[in-house]
């Protein structure tokens, strides 16, 4: 994965821009989905997270039987993001009942990002 910040005239535009590249889906595989999700900043009475959002990414299928997407963000958002890939199959033995989750945060990708949101994590 990689995480570019923008400038324009060498002033920071405040994005960042998300590449996120899945060589081999491994002991998931078949994925039902890869998602980006933005936790919310304050915890709801649950002491969980309301999700600022979530949103389903399309994967686009590159050379060497890899996928790809590419996300435009605000580096706001982006610090506390991350990419989720789910499925419902583990070592080749799928259970319907049970989704699982493996969450990728942008920020440990991020340069310039300091480090409280990644030890946040």
């Amino acid at each position: 994965m990689v995480v570019e910040e923008h400038s324009f005239g060498g002033t920071p535009t405040g994005r960042v821009t998300v590449v996120f590249t899945l060589a081999d889906e491994g002991r998931l595989k078949p994925l039902d989905e890869v998602q980006l999700l933005v936790p919310g900043q304050d915890r709801n009475q649950d002491r969980g997270h309301w999700m600022d959002l979530v949103v389903s990414i399309d994967m686009t299928n590159i050379e060497g039987g890899k996928r790809m997407t590419r996300v435009h963000i605000l580096k706001e958002l982006a610090q506390r993001a991350e990419i989720r890939v789910n499925t419902h199959t583990m070592g080749g033995k799928q259970d319907p009942l049970t989704q699982l989750h493996h969450a990728i945060p942008l920020a440990k990708y991020s340069k310039n990002v300091p480090a409280a949101a990644v030890a946040a994590r």
